[in-house]
């Protein structure tokens, strides 16, 4: 199943993700970024809940390129599903604009691999206004992860996505970049892991389209607790 999804995925981005006649294909410009993240995981049973900070550098660490503002909360409504809902806020040089988005994320886990597919749809805008002027309009995005994550050891998990983001308008909807990313997880300690990955993201059908490389870590502060199992004469 998972990789008849896989499939599907791929052939819809090399289908839509032509790209626009009045760009060149080979006008790509590369940029080389880095990105450092701190997150906090809270939650207890069903729920859990999460906060990032996220910086990205422009090209070689030349500047600020943004900073990322995160908010997010889960409900567990199965072993294999869970409904998600994720606020952003992000405040750059050139401009600062919200994200609100929607997600359901299906995991299966088969030995020691877990393979996950998360759909969503997010809404994007800097203001809310009657109007607005030309390239600064409410913009909303659909978007398809799947992810292959690898138990190799107690300390090492790595782990290797694609996702496919398009943008929905009222006459069409076209794929507006790709995402790939590979990486590994650490387990530092009871609490902490520290995320390593690159991340491969080309740009398709918008002008000065630009090829992202960018290295990045995340620092992660675990803080859900889990139920306690009863034990055989606790019925409280």
């Amino acid at each position: 199943m998972f990789f008849v999804i896989l499939n599907s995925l791929l052939l819809r981005a090399k289908v839509a993700a032509q790209p626009d006649p009045s760009t060149d294909v080979n006008s790509y410009r590369d940029k080389v970024q880095y990105y450092s993240s701190l997150k906090v995981n809270v939650g207890k049973n069903k729920w859990s809940g999460g906060a990032e900070y996220l910086y990205r550098t422009r090209e070689l660490m030349s500047g600020m390129e943004g900073a990322f503002l995160y908010a997010s909360t889960r409900y567990k409504l199965s072993e294999h599903l869970s409904p998600e809902f994720k606020f952003r806020y992000v405040t750059s040089n050139t401009r600062d604009y919200y994200r609100y988005e929607l997600a359901l994320r299906l995991s299966y886990n088969y030995k020691k691999f877990t393979f996950l597919y998360r759909p969503a749809s997010f809404y994007e805008y800097e203001h809310l206004a009657p109007s607005y002027e030309p390239g600064h309009e409410p913009t909303t995005y659909f978007r398809n992860r799947i992810q292959v994550s690898l138990h190799a050891t107690k300390k090492f998990n790595p782990f290797f996505s694609a996702e496919i983001y398009s943008r929905i308008t009222a006459k069409h909807t076209e794929v507006r970049r790709m995402a790939y990313l590979a990486g590994s997880q650490i387990k530092l300690n009871t609490h902490f892991n520290l995320d390593v990955y690159y991340l491969l993201q080309p740009e398709y059908n918008q002008p000065n389209p630009k090829m992202i490389h960018a290295v990045g870590t995340s620092l992660e502060l675990n803080l859900q607790k889990k139920k306690k199992k009863k034990k055989k004469n606790d019925y409280f």
